[in-house]
């Protein structure tokens, strides 16, 4: 978008949302700035401290998973742990039925 945003001028921020379970990525303004998204012709004002809200990153319990796939023809058959980490992260294997 022919932006002049200076990454630099930027820090990643990852921040726990309990009450959602997840995980929500920012990018907050080290310093007040201007950027310019000419493909846009916008002009963005940043404050210090001001953050672009990037990512979430949703966390399911195993009952939250299976209660996702119920009525969609899918059933959780395999599921790996990684039991190094806490909370845990899982892979899922889903097969239509």
């Amino acid at each position: 978008l022919d932006a002049d945003f200076d990454v630099d001028q930027f820090a990643h921020v990852a921040v726990w949302n309990a009450p959602l379970s997840r995980v929500e990525m920012h990018l907050e303004a080290r310093s007040a700035q201007l950027v310019r998204i000419r493909a846009l012709d916008l002009q963005i004002t940043f404050l210090t401290g001001e953050r672009i809200h990037t990512e979430s990153s949703h966390k399911y319990t195993l009952a939250s998973v299976d209660a996702l796939t119920s009525g969609t023809g899918l059933t959780r058959e395999r599921t790996w742990l990684d039991d190094d980490t806490a909370p845990g992260f899982a892979e899922h294997l889903l097969r239509a039925v």
